[in-house]
């Protein structure tokens, strides 16, 4: 065995000699920081070899490095495992069994001071990685992630991508895929579709609301829905709330309501049904309505890989535009921006949770990009 150690300006230099004069089989035994003649500090690695030929004998006993002396010593004794706590390195003196005990705990050591010789210190994430790992947590598709930052460094090739850049450019995004001008006349037919439990007749209940008290237009209002319990009675309560005394429903399989050319007529639809015969069914009473504008209403509690796949079901309904409803119980609103990649359509309302009857707008884009982002409490 021969033992010997190797002084540098840093611990990689001296880590260099170690790997030149010992090759890569040596051990180091220790690290330390040594005082230098001229005061600056100097790296000293104490490194082994236990099986040297005789080419790397001859050139690490005959290579002059400035340090001590090498030293040969006895046949290597068994090794011990390391002990599970840092331990500091044990004098020259010490016996060699309890110096090559430590050798773990001294290598853990060593890593780290190389890290900080080569500035290899770790790094705040960059405002790319934090904002695709916040986009990821809000359930946006992986795919949509990858495409937006390529699109953003492809627009922006020499310009730094910070926070406020990433959060521009999502708004813009949110801004393109909303639709805000969804402006009901008399005569209109809007018919909302979509899974159980998505809000479809409260999404009736909010748009009647604002037709009447806000731009005191008449309205009639037609549920197509004979399979929900109570499905009758929420839309009757909804009429009685706002006046309206033009209801029409689907209670039986020969009745089929009609819209009216003087009022904007709003159309429930029972959920979207997987049975086919109650699809066709559904599909046939929608279908004589001649629905102006057909809106795909989804919760924004559904996963989006679940969206996807209902909206893909929706497709012979040729929806006109995207609802999402319940938007304040959840922070994972990546759904949104899936859906409309999806299916190609416009966001025309999201509404929260709440069931009061109550006008409806369109979208907020800055306020829906600040949740993806997680910038809530930020903004510019």
């Amino acid at each position: 065995m021969v033992i010997r150690s190797y002084t540098a300006e840093s611990v990689a230099a001296a880590l260099k000699q170690v790997r030149s004069e010992m090759g890569g089989e040596a051990v180091v035994l220790k690290t330390r920081i040594v005082d230098a003649s001229h005061g600056q500090k100097q790296y000293e690695i104490t490194a082994c070899l236990d099986k040297p030929t005789v080419q790397q004998a001859n050139v690490v006993l005959t290579k002059d490095t400035g340090s001590e002396p090498p030293v040969t010593e006895a046949p290597r004794a068994e090794r011990f495992d390391a002990p599970g706590k840092v331990v500091t390195p044990l004098p020259e003196s010490t016996d060699l069994e309890k110096r090559l005990s430590a050798i773990e705990n001294l290598l853990g050591m060593l890593v780290q001071a190389a890290k900080l010789d080569l500035g290899q210190l770790p790094q705040e994430p960059s405002p790319s990685i934090r904002a695709a790992e916040a986009m990821q947590a809000a359930d946006v598709p992986h795919g949509f992630i990858t495409d937006f930052f390529k699109s953003l460094r492809h627009d922006l090739p020499s310009r730094t991508i910070d926070d406020k850049t990433i959060r521009r450019r999502l708004i813009a995004h949110l801004e393109s895929v909303i639709d805000k001008q969804l402006d009901l006349k008399p005569g209109d037919r809007l018919l909302v579709a979509g899974p159980a439990g998505a809000g479809k007749t409260s999404i009736i209940g909010r748009i009647a609301a604002g037709i009447i008290c806000e731009r005191h237009l008449p309205v009639k209002l037609i549920s197509l829905d004979s399979h929900k319990v109570g499905a009758m009675d929420e839309i009757a309560s909804y009429a009685d709330m706002l006046g309206v005394d033009d209801i029409a429903t689907a209670d039986t399989k020969e009745s089929q309501p009609r819209a009216d050319d003087d009022k904007v007529t709003l159309i429930d639809t029972a959920a979207l049904p997987r049975d086919p015969k109650r699809l066709a069914e559904l599909r046939q009473r929608i279908q004589p309505l001649l629905a102006t504008y057909r809106l795909a209403v989804f919760s924004a509690l559904m996963r989006t890989s679940d969206v996807d796949s209902y909206a893909r079901e929706l497709a012979w309904l040729k929806p006109t535009h995207l609802v999402f409803t319940m938007t304040d119980l959840t922070r994972r609103l990546g759904s949104l921006l899936s859906a409309t990649a999806t299916t190609g359509l416009k966001i025309a309302i999201v509404t929260n949770s709440s069931n009061a009857a109550g006008s409806t707008a369109a979208p907020d884009a800055e306020a829906i990009a600040d949740i993806i982002l997680g910038q809530e409490a930020g903004g510019e």
